[in-house]
């Protein structure tokens, strides 16, 4: 996909949010524990991961549009936006990656827990939405680890990129025979 606007960021980011809660809202305790036999993670595993990414990714967003807004000036040129990730999403659909040993879910936390964390996540994010519209996203950048340098807007669109991504792996789970043998909230 390629945005032209922070506004489709944006709204990529708030859809796959809604969506992610939406998916995991009534879950069963052993709902959400559960992991398919082909191995992986569990859905709260899931959401643990998404916690543990989107807090520093946040962070690294602030500091990089501190160093945009230094480098744009107080009046800003006009810039065109187009911001694409398709290079790295072909990448990913054949590509396997295994998460960081810093971003690997640790299991010890509930998935309430880390929809709180996300949830903050999201309001941080989009607080910082005036900021990231005053300054060309495209005067700074930082290397992801598989993808290499990535400008601010990039990394803007980044984080629902990473979320649809992980919403997808939810819904697989979900989707399962197994999982659908799982007594339900009603059924505990």
């Amino acid at each position: 996909m390629t945005y032209r606007d922070l506004s489709e960021i944006f709204s990529v980011k708030e859809r796959a949010f809604e969506e992610l809660e939406e998916s995991t809202r009534d879950l069963s305790i052993a709902q959400l524990g559960f992991k398919p036999t082909i191995g992986g993670w569990s859905v709260e595993n899931t959401l643990e991961h998404l916690a543990i990414v989107e807090g520093p990714l946040v962070r690294l967003i602030t500091t990089l549009t501190d160093k945009a807004a230094a480098a744009t000036g107080p009046n800003p040129p006009l810039h065109s936006f187009e911001v694409s990730l398709e290079p790295y999403l072909e990448r990913s659909r054949t590509e396997k990656y295994v998460t960081r040993d810093k971003f690997e879910p640790t299991g010890s936390v509930k998935a309430a827990d880390s929809l709180k964390v996300l949830h903050d996540v999201q309001r941080e994010l989009l607080a910082l939405r005036p900021r990231l519209q005053s300054v060309d996203p495209t005067l700074v950048r930082f290397p992801h680890w598989i993808f290499g340098p990535l400008d601010l807007a990039q990394w803007v669109a980044f984080v629902g990129v990473h979320e649809e991504r992980h919403l997808g792996q939810i819904h697989a789970i979900i989707s399962t025979a197994e999982f659908k043998l799982i007594p339900t909230r009603g059924d505990t």
